[in-house]
């Protein structure tokens, strides 16, 4: 005389980012003591993956360096809940035109991938600054993250881009007393 009963289907935690949803099709059958199957005899159990690839971001919009300093640190940062491993992104230094600083003379940096693992939030990359010996004033170059992977994302705006400002000390030019 029990007209329905509960059970559990146990559901195992990976840290695996799967591409979307799993499903499961569950079904009586077989019944005894004299049971009858009624019309709802199947249904679907639908996994949603709770792992996320996350959202890469610039520590700073800005970064300052003197022009001896020989490298400037860059933070890439990840956000999101339940963080998947073997995410990866980008830092490159585009170069757009608006930019002072030359790779090769300025600073020297090659496209860098970054892999990030199961819950790992930061890495640092150096970008080595060159001394040019040459009195040339302030100099800018940016950088900017791209090619996310496993549905990963670039922060929106400018969370994915920043400006490396290579200044150099002021010089004081003393005119001799006469």
């Amino acid at each position: 005389n029990t007209a329905s009963k509960t059970f559990n289907v146990p559901i195992i935690n990976n840290t695996r980012l799967d591409l979307g949803s799993r499903t499961v099709q569950l079904a009586l059958g077989n019944p005894t003591g004299g049971a009858q199957l009624g019309t709802q005899r199947t249904a679907l159990l639908t996994l949603d993956d709770n792992e996320q690839a996350g959202t890469f971001k610039l520590d700073k919009g800005t970064y300052t360096v003197l022009e001896s300093a020989g490298f400037v640190s860059v933070i890439v940062m990840r956000t999101g809940l339940n963080l998947t491993g073997n995410v990866s992104v980008t830092l490159a230094a585009p170069g757009p035109t608006d930019d002072t600083a030359q790779n090769g003379t300025n600073y020297s940096f090659q496209p860098t991938t970054l892999t990030f693992g199961p819950g790992e939030t930061s890495k640092t990359v150096k970008v080595n600054i060159l001394r040019d010996q040459v009195v040339t004033g302030p100099r800018k170059f940016k950088l900017a993250l791209t090619n996310p992977s496993s549905r990963a994302t670039v922060g929106a705006g400018t969370l994915g881009t920043a400006t490396v400002n290579i200044t150099v000390p002021s010089l004081k030019e003393e005119t001799p007393e006469v």
